[in-house]
């Protein structure tokens, strides 16, 4: 039996949602006998290894009932991680003081800019950068990533070498 992506799709979205997460996408690759089924939810607080393997189940479920039970299939549930793109509203509140990759629209102008996170009101975006705010429509937003930064400094604390590395969130690391 093929898999129907389109009915799939909705059966998936519907539990997905049903059960508190966002359903952002989902892909079937492979060859008949190696199918591989990738599924990325979300929530308002993160998803982790539990969020994952209870979704798999309640997926897994829903693939044998709808008579996919004896074809050979790997299904992958996760998080979409920080390579992909926000697809919803609702999951820019979980990064609120991020940063971001922003590609928007200003009129008939397409901008784009790398900027932090700094609030939410209404619709209403306000990004940072380089000490000025930047507001911009969710409605507005062709594209936005979070990126992924790890700043620190490295200060020398004596004459045998030892260092002490400071990271942007305040955490420091005594490294030899």
């Amino acid at each position: 039996m093929e898999f129907n992506k389109i009915k799939l799709e909705q059966h998936f979205r519907e539990l997905i949602e049903t059960n508190g997460y966002f359903f952002i996408d989902f892909i079937i690759r492979g060859e008949k006998r190696s199918k591989v089924i990738e599924v990325y939810i979300d929530n308002e607080k993160g998803i982790n290894v539990d969020d994952c393997a209870d979704v798999t189940r309640i997926l897994n479920d829903k693939l044998v009932e709808l008579g996919y039970g004896d074809e050979s299939y790997r299904l992958d549930v996760s998080s979409p991680g920080s390579e992909r793109e926000l697809k919803y509203f609702k999951q820019y509140n979980k990064h609120v003081n991020h940063w971001f990759n922003v590609c928007y629209s200003e009129g008939e102008e397409v901008k784009e800019i790398e900027a932090k996170l700094k609030s939410i009101e209404g619709e209403e975006l306000t990004f940072v950068k380089e000490q000025k705010e930047i507001k911009i429509q969710y409605n507005d937003i062709k594209q936005a990533k979070v990126i992924i930064r790890i700043w620190y400094r490295r200060i020398k604390t004596n004459e045998c070498g030892d260092c002490r590395i400071v990271f942007s969130d305040g955490e420091r690391k005594g490294l030899r």
